[in-house]
């Protein structure tokens, strides 16, 4: 009433399985069902593929290793203190410099802008997509802050550094992370596709569909170029 809605309107309902949304008694889905029994309830589909990805890295051994071993030390350790994560943006901000003078770079509005490493969340799973992006971006500066900070910091957090960047330089590191490069921007382009306001069933099957093929092209042909 307060937004001049009508049950006789309504279609359908559809959204994420957060217990808010979902809950058997006090959920959105349950209170809408209560006056409206023919609002047929459909998971968001993009919310879907994302606990599918995080469901299925977590299953992978090799998936799990980059982002439980490697990636989330690494933004546990930098981004968990001020100190270190200057380390960072200090050499971030050389980086930048040095490549602007060699003409590495171009300037310009909304170019070159500060990157963080920020923490992926399991329910926005580009966020990991991001994460990975950012790492790989920022990979020179880096393993050029821990170099620092296991020079001037005390032994605990120069041992941390000194094992976190070993892992950073391994070949599996550098494989699995460019693999899941490769993968998030598949899917990306369906997740945001599913989360378009105007998008119909059936073009979204048929998205599903080309992302089916181009997961299995990249599994077929995709390795000895990524190799």
């Amino acid at each position: 009433m307060e937004h001049s809605l009508t049950f006789s309107q309504v279609r359908g309902q559809g959204y994420d399985g957060a217990s808010n949304m979902q809950g058997s008694i006090n959920g959105l889905k349950a209170l809408i069902l209560n006056e409206c029994k023919q609002a047929y309830f459909v998971h968001c589909f993009a919310h879907q593929l994302q606990l599918t990805h995080v469901a299925l890295a977590k299953k992978n051994s090799d998936c799990g290793w980059i982002f439980v071993d490697v990636l989330a030390p690494l933004l546990n350790f930098v981004g968990g203190s001020p100190k270190r994560k200057e380390f960072l943006r200090e050499k971030q901000r050389q980086h930048v410099v040095e490549a602007l003078s060699l003409g590495e770079l171009e300037t310009g509005t909304g170019l070159n802008q500060e990157q963080g490493l920020g923490r992926p969340c399991d329910t926005r799973w580009g966020s990991y997509f991001k994460s990975i992006l950012n790492v790989l971006d920022l990979y020179s500066s880096i393993l050029l802050s821990l170099d620092s900070i296991a020079e001037v910091f005390d032994t605990l957090d120069s041992n941390k550094a000194q094992a976190i960047t070993h892992l950073l330089m391994s070949f599996d590191f550098m494989f699995v992370a460019h693999l899941m490069v490769d993968i998030f921007a598949i899917t990306k382009e369906l997740n945001e596709a599913l989360q378009k306001h105007d998008q119909d069933i059936m073009n979204a099957m048929a998205m599903v569909d080309v992302t089916k093929d181009n997961l299995q092209e990249l599994r077929d042909e995709g390795f000895d170029m990524l190799m």
